[in-house]
C-alpha cells in the first residue's frame, strides 16, 4: 500500500522538477543569447576603434601611408616649396606697373587672362605700344639684384614667380627689344614688386644683372 502511494509522489516529484528546469534553460538560454549579442556589438565596436588607431599608429607603414598624409597638419617647413611665391589667384587679371627716369617704357602691363606682357611708351610726338606673349611661372627660389624704386640703391630679394616674354603680338613696335624675363615679389612693405631687365642701360659691367623695381 506505501509502495503505491510513493509511486505517484515519485513521478509528480520528477514532472515537477523537469516542467521547472524548462523555463530556467530557457531564460539561460535567452540570457546567453543577450550577453553574445552584447559581446559581439562590443567587440565589433572595439574593433572599429582598434581599426582606427592602428591606422593612425602605422602612419610609418605603407598600408596607411594614403592616410596619413591626409589627415596629418603640414609643417610649415612643408606647407610651400616656393616661400616667395606670388599667389596670381589673389591679384587682379590686368596689373599695371609704371616706370620712372629716362629711355624705360612708361609702363608695363601684365594680363593675366590673355597671358600678355603690353609695353606703352609716350613721347610728345608719338606713343608706342608693344604687346607681347608671355608665360607666368612658379621655380625653384633664386636671389635677384634689383635697383630699388625711388633711391636705385641695389639690394638683393629672393623671387619664385617668373614672367618669361615671349614673340611679340602686336601694337606699334617700339625700338627697343622687351624679350626677356621679369619677376614678382612683395616688397618690404607687403606691397606687389615688378623686376624686370634694366632697359635704360648705361650701368658697369658688375652691375649687367641688376633688375628695376617697378611698382603698380
Amino acid at each position: 500500500m506505501k509502495r503505491k502511494v510513493l509511486v505517484p509522489l515519485l513521478l509528480s516529484l520528477l514532472l515537477s522538477g523537469c516542467s521547472a528546469n524548462v523555463p530556467e534553460e530557457a531564460t539561460t538560454s535567452s540570457s546567453s543569447q543577450k550577453q553574445m549579442t552584447s559581446e559581439t556589438v562590443e567587440s565589433s565596436q572595439s574593433s572599429l576603434s582598434d581599426t582606427k588607431t592602428v591606422t593612425r599608429a602605422s602612419d610609418s607603414g605603407s598600408t596607411s601611408e594614403s592616410v596619413s598624409k591626409t589627415e596629418s597638419p603640414k609643417t610649415p617647413e612643408t606647407a610651400s616649396a616656393y616661400p616667395y611665391q606670388v599667389d596670381m589667384s589673389q591679384q587682379s587679371n590686368v596689373l599695371t606697373f609704371s616706370f620712372e627716369g629716362f629711355n624705360v617704357p612708361d609702363t608695363v602691363t601684365i594680363d593675366q587672362s590673355k597671358e600678355e606682357v603690353t609695353f606703352e611708351s609716350s613721347t610728345p610726338d608719338d606713343s608706342v605700344t608693344s604687346r607681347y606673349r608671355a608665360t607666368i611661372a612658379t621655380v625653384p627660389t633664386k636671389t635677384i639684384r634689383v635697383f630699388s624704386v625711388g633711391t636705385n640703391q641695389i639690394r638683393e630679394v629672393k623671387v619664385n614667380t617668373q614672367i618669361s616674354i615671349g614673340k611679340i603680338l602686336g601694337g606699334t613696335q617700339d625700338r627697343k627689344d622687351y624679350h626677356g624675363t621679369m619677376y614678382l615679389f612683395y616688397n618690404h612693405d607687403g606691397g606687389l614688386s615688378l623686376a624686370t631687365p634694366n632697359y635704360a642701360g648705361n650701368v658697369p659691367a658688375d652691375q649687367m644683372d641688376v633688375m628695376q623695381e617697378v611698382l603698380p
